[in-house]
């Protein structure tokens, strides 16, 4: 399951918060604000429509769905993929904070684990932790690492008196 908070401006110039879930990859997701469910949206042929749910302004469908779009962890499985490209022949999102990892058939999966490992944590960019769930090509080895996520950058201003 994911969960995003969206803060959406509506026209009026309020400020809205919209809780982003989805249960299943591949599955609409539904917008929530408070306890009510709104409606859900999918992304269909390139472009964020209104799947379920009362008339939802085109503003909200469209900035909720740019928002998803933005998150890091769509990208990432393709940022591992172009890293090592001869090593990995498959990159799997299961959820926001779990991915599996399948190496491709010539690789030496402990040297892979060590370099993995190393590197990977330099592409995450997302606050939270990340579990990867590594295979070899025949799913006769793995390993799971496990991040802790990205440190928030912190850009408060340090007074001295």
């Amino acid at each position: 399951m994911i969960e995003l908070d969206h803060f959406f401006q509506a026209p009026d110039g309020a400020v809205r918060v919209i809780q982003l879930i989805q249960f299943e990859l591949q599955e609409p997701w539904r917008l929530v604000e408070g306890d009510r469910l709104l409606g859900s949206i999918a992304k269909l042929r390139g472009e964020w429509r209104q799947v379920l749910g009362e008339n939802l302004p085109n503003q909200l469908v469209s900035s909720a769905g740019t928002f998803i779009d933005r998150q890091h962890y769509h990208s990432l499985p393709a940022e591992i993929m172009a890293r090592w490209p001869k090593l990995i022949e498959q990159v799997v999102m299961r959820s926001d904070s779990e991915f599996m990892v399948v190496c491709k058939a010539p690789v030496s999966f402990k040297t892979f684990e060590q370099i993995f490992s190393k590197y990977v944590v330099s592409l995450l960019q997302d606050e939270w932790p990340v579990t990867f769930r590594v295979y070899n090509h025949n799913f006769s080895q793995d390993f799971v690492l496990k991040t802790k996520g990205k440190k928030k950058k912190d850009y408060g201003i340090a007074l001295r008196w």
